[in-house]
């Protein structure tokens, strides 16, 4: 199994959740055959200490810098330039998610049987993905993995992360998902042509996931490994990107609507 693995990172003051992001990713690539980490870049200071956090980790990598990719969509597809010919998957990872043991085998293992896009159980978005009834044990006793959490909240043990956390050893099919730790197949990469740039920061995903569902391509979860997910606590402040919901919404609206209400997904 060769994988691609696309990373955007957003301010360069969360260096320390990148770290421990790609630290944790980092574990996963004993389980594969190659491996190309692709981190997309707006700003310099973010360049750089992308630059240095890649090299201090030893990984084969590209910082892939555009100053015009400001929003997730512009920076997916500046990654997405650079994936390797000869990865048989790709693998969205964002830079505030944490990986268990054994994640991205058991991903690749699921994803090389069929066409699809599929995720792990988390502690943080919505629908299927959202399960905070999960606990770790701690040298201070159990922490309860919820949403909206720090590293702070670990108290110097969020390498307990590291290990293999599951729910149970079943995948559930869901409608859509949010691609914050999402691995599909490198040609259907090449099938959808990446995010639609129209979206700024939001529903961008869900727009992949509903072009998706019109080449009959579902949506899955396994329960049966795990990513913690801190939730956009490295979103770029200096951006306000949550004054384009409205408009991100709309545009969903008017591009879905009519194919959704004939068409199951």
């Amino acid at each position: 199994m060769h994988v691609t693995t696309l990373v955007t990172f957003h301010r360069a003051d969360n260096r320390t959740y990148l770290e421990l992001a790609l630290r944790s990713f980092k574990n996963q690539l004993k389980d594969l055959d190659g491996h190309r980490l692709v981190v997309a870049t707006c700003f310099q200071e973010c360049f750089v200490v992308a630059t240095e956090v890649c090299k201090s980790l030893g990984f084969e990598y590209v910082v892939a810098h555009d100053p015009k990719a400001i929003y997730y969509s512009q920076k997916m597809n500046v990654a997405g330039k650079y994936i390797d010919d000869k990865s048989d998957f790709v693998f969205f990872l964002q830079d505030d998610v944490v990986l268990s043991e054994g994640c991205l085998k058991h991903l690749c293992e699921i994803a090389k049987e069929r066409d699809l896009l599929i995720n792990p159980a988390s502690n943080a978005d919505n629908g299927s993905q959202f399960f905070t009834d999960l606990n770790i044990q701690t040298s201070k006793g159990p922490l309860q993995l919820q949403q909206n959490m720090k590293i702070e909240d670990f108290d110097g043990e969020e390498e307990l992360l590291f290990k293999k956390i599951s729910i149970a050893p079943v995948a559930i099919k869901v409608p859509l998902l949010a691609t914050f730790c999402t691995l599909l197949k490198r040609k259907i990469w090449d099938e959808l042509g990446g995010f639609d740039e129209e979206f700024k920061t939001g529903y961008e995903d869900l727009d992949f996931c509903m072009r998706a569902a019109q080449k009959h391509i579902p949506c899955l979860i396994t329960l049966n490994t795990f990513c913690l997910h801190f939730q956009s606590v490295t979103a770029n402040k200096e951006i306000n990107v949550r004054r384009h919901d409205p408009d991100n919404q709309a545009r969903f609206k008017l591009k879905w609507q009519q194919w959704s209400d004939t068409n199951k997904y």
